[in-house]
């Protein structure tokens, strides 16, 4: 004897098995066509407040989580739900460029630095004498470029400048010497200004520490340095 089949036209495609009763074809075909106000990208078992997916792949009236990842990218058709998802998509669309045009909208500033280092009882100053011949170290995702230093030692001045035999003292970047200047008498002194123009900065770049050294210089005084740089967004970040 053939088996009744009542409302085949809402089978459930690759099943033999009518629908759940609890679901009537008008109320399948109004939530279809987006009448119920129930967005079809969203799934009413999907619990948004635990994040617990109620999807079992064995029951046919259920879609998988495969199933679902693969509808709710989907375009819902017309109605209230397709009005809500192209608001969505564009919302995220401007989100997104947005967070870009922030990123690189970044402009150019100045910003001074004033550092104050003390020298030891020989007049060094170094990493491997202090730590705080660190002077300057660019925000993550930045760089520096130095414009204008002054290093002023206390006790002297530029009428009665100081000088000694074999003294110098350097800026290094990871320890390597990037420019210096010599204390011997008649080749040069401090206090001293050095100042550098846009292509020729000295760039510390992130991750980078820009440090102060001295040899020979004036013995336990404090040495206060002063800085002008622009700061700037660096291209790789």
């Amino acid at each position: 004897m053939e088996p009744i089949i009542p409302n085949p036209e809402f089978f459930f495609p690759g099943t033999f098995d009518e629908e759940p009763p609890e679901v009537s074809p008008n109320e399948r075909t109004f939530h279809q066509g987006g009448l119920d106000a129930i967005d079809p990208a969203y799934d009413s078992s999907h619990n948004a407040l635990t994040g617990a997916i109620g999807f079992d792949p064995v029951d046919l009236f259920a879609p998988s989580l495969q199933t679902r990842d693969d509808i709710e990218p989907e375009l819902p058709q017309w109605g209230p739900p397709f009005v809500k998802f192209v608001d969505g998509r564009i919302t995220e669309l401007e989100k997104k460029v947005d967070k870009a045009i922030e990123k690189w909208s970044f402009q150019t500033q100045t910003y001074y630095n004033v550092a104050s280092l003390n020298t030891d009882a020989s007049g060094n100053i170094g990493t491997g004498v202090q730590d705080k011949a660190n002077i300057l170290t660019p925000p993550p995702g930045f760089t520096i470029a130095l414009h204008r230093i002054g290093i002023f030692p206390d006790g002297s001045n530029f009428g009665t400048p100081f000088t000694a035999a074999g003294s110098y003292w350097e800026l290094r970047i990871g320890n390597e010497t990037i420019d210096g200047g010599s204390m011997v008498s008649a080749v040069g002194s401090i206090p001293v200004v050095r100042t550098y123009g846009t292509r020729d900065a000295l760039r510390i770049r992130d991750g980078e520490i820009l440090s102060f050294f001295m040899s020979a210089g004036p013995a336990s005084k404090r040495i206060t340095i002063k800085m002008q740089s622009s700061v700037d967004r660096t291209i790789e970040g």
